[in-house]
């Protein structure tokens, strides 16, 4: 019955609301009217209950251990659909193991000039230029506990990252500031903290993604008692050697594992009007994840936690990350193209990948590819 619902679901979405959706409404439109009614549905604990159930798919294949605890999957709902924590219980019912909501800022943040989403069907990504905007994480508290509060089969977080105000100062000693409040208002009310140092779309840049600067944040975090594990959101721009000083100076702090990574600034290649603002999710980002994520496996052995996001619409695309080196799965852009049922047609499909090359545990695969990969590039 949950397979056929699940099949139900998707052909629905995918051969009715989604063409209409993209023909009727814009991409801004459309992800305002999902927040409003993922939050009116939240309301009604019998539509959750419908959700679990259509949804619903656990195998003890796919259990599998990050930050000392167990997880039912590795799949997990990434920041920067739901900005305020607004749809959490509809997170938690289609399926998703963990959660990062936001990114939520100190103060709150209006954002950038809309339109803020464009849809590139044809290479299956976002345009995204949303700015941060959100209400702060003071006024977002209550969303953020409650979920943390009731959660029963996910690990609910949130990623922070800088207020992006205009016209505010731009000293690396503000930022530490902003996000060391943030840090401050989250302990005891979130399992997962992520701090986003990587965010495209700022006013002040990525000014937290140079080692001296995040050198000067994580030691001002590492004073502040925590309650949670905490994973730097990883930039998608920068060569191996680069990208590997953020790692050296995460590995010097309290920092339990790295999400690789954020959205893809290169449009070469793409054809993307050149009036459109701002930076791609999804594919585009896929192979560049995909090499960022075996190379810090390589590097780093285990001593972090690998959180790979980029490009996964399918279970092959979730193998794949885990094979070259990610502990756990981060997904966005899939549940506008495939559906909310795609979580469960990932998680179904990463079993019968696993029985078909003979393992029995999703943790037996983690990074068996990555030499491979590295090798042939």
């Amino acid at each position: 019955m949950h397979f056929i619902l699940m099949k139900l679901t998707g052909l629905i979405y995918r051969l009715i609301l989604k063409p209409l959706m993209f023909k009727f409404s814009t991409p801004d439109s459309a992800h305002e009217k999902m927040i409003r009614f993922g939050a009116w549905a939240g309301r009604h604990p019998s539509l959750i209950g419908l959700l679990k159930f259509s949804t619903k798919f656990n195998s003890p294949m796919l259990r599998t251990l990050a930050f000392l605890r167990s997880f039912d999957s590795p799949i997990g709902f990434a920041a920067g659909i739901d900005k305020n924590a607004e749809i959490t219980r509809c997170i938690e019912g289609v399926g998703f193991n963990f959660a990062t909501y936001g990114s939520m800022t100190a103060e709150i943040c209006p954002g950038n000039h809309k339109p803020w989403f464009h849809r590139l069907p044809k290479y299956k990504s976002m345009m995204i230029h949303v700015g941060l905007a959100n209400n702060g994480i003071e006024a977002n508290l209550e969303n953020l506990m409650r979920a943390y509060d009731e959660a029963e089969t996910i690990l609910p977080g949130v990623s922070i990252a800088r207020t992006n105000i205009p016209h505010s100062s731009t000293s690396i000693t503000a930022g530490v500031k902003d996000f060391t409040k943030s840090f401050k208002l989250l302990q005891g009310n979130v399992g997962l903290i992520e701090v986003n140092i990587s965010c495209p779309n700022a006013y002040c840049g990525e000014q937290f993604g140079e080692p001296q600067a995040l050198e000067k944040l994580l030691s001002a975090l590492d004073k502040i008692p925590r309650t949670a594990p905490v994973v730097l959101k990883m930039p998608s721009d920068q060569a191996w050697p680069e990208f590997k000083k953020l790692i050296d100076v995460a590995l010097e702090h309290n920092v339990q594992g790295i999400t690789i990574c954020n959205l893809r600034k290169d449009r070469t290649g793409m054809e993307i009007p050149e009036t459109w603002k701002g930076n791609l999710s999804g594919k585009p980002v896929q192979n560049i994840s995909d090499d960022l994520v075996a190379q810090s496996f390589l590097y780093l052995r285990g001593r972090l936690v690998i959180i790979g996001l980029g490009g996964v619409f399918t279970a092959k695309d979730a193998y794949r990350k885990i094979r070259l080196g990610a502990d756990l799965v981060e997904i966005a852009s899939a549940l506008m193209y495939e559906g909310p049922q795609v979580v469960s047609e990932i998680k179904r499909g990463l079993v019968k990948l696993l029985k078909r090359d003979g393992f029995t545990s999703i943790m037996q695969i983690t990074g068996i590819d990555a030499q491979k990969l590295l090798s042939e590039n």
